[in-house]
């Protein structure tokens, strides 16, 4: 009899396990990622733009990656978060991108002069770093109206299955983005490396 529920327990747990295999992660969700300047920038102009006394490492746009149950995605970027942060930084940072503009000129504060100012149209020192003000947060602004009709083509939908630990990603249409499987990690984040105009970013999503 012991022999006969023994056989009985590993017949149960082998069917058991046939089912188990077969079975996908549930991965559905909505989840999100950030990618940094420090991941699209050469280490050289980050490095450049620090002794400037800017740090853009951290700045960056978050990334949104919704998987629904019927195995649809929409992957896309938060394009409002990133204008606002991108503003606040260029506020904050005024002086700074001044001087950072005047040394990729070979210049600094103090080659401006007032026969400078003058030579320049400027009716003084003063006036022209306000101009320089104004100029800055004019393309600023100009940059940031852009990146509505920009990140459009950086959306992108398909459908998706589950393979083991990997999201198999299929894309409805080719265009400026493209990507073909993620990693699922332990944690339940999923890895991805996203093709972005010829440069290739890793992204961790997590929910």
């Amino acid at each position: 009899m012991k022999k006969k529920l023994a056989l009985m327990l590993a017949t149960i747990t082998t069917v058991a396990g046939l089912f188990t295999g077969c079975g996908e992660k549930d991965v559905h969700g909505n989840y999100s990622a950030v990618e940094t300047f420090s991941d699209v920038m050469d280490e050289s102009d980050i490095k450049d733009m620090e002794e400037a006394g800017l740090d853009v490492k951290d700045l960056g746009v978050d990334v949104k990656l919704e998987l629904t149950e019927d195995k649809k995605f929409t992957f896309e970027y938060d394009v409002d978060s990133f204008k606002k942060e991108y503003t606040e930084f260029v506020q904050n940072n005024i002086d700074a991108l001044i001087d950072y503009q005047l040394s990729s000129e070979g210049l600094t504060r103090d080659d401006i002069t007032e026969d400078v100012a003058i030579y320049l149209d400027y009716e003084s020192v003063d006036a022209l770093f306000e101009g320089l003000k104004e100029d800055i947060y004019t393309s600023a602004e100009a940059f940031a109206d852009s990146l509505d009709a920009q990140m459009d083509s950086y959306t992108v939908t398909g459908t998706y299955k589950v393979s083991k630990d990997k999201v198999i990603f299929v894309i409805d249409d080719e265009g400026d983005v493209s990507f073909g499987e993620g990693i699922i990690n332990e944690d339940g984040t999923i890895d991805v490396d996203v093709d972005e105009d010829g440069d290739t970013v890793t992204l961790k999503f997590s929910k």
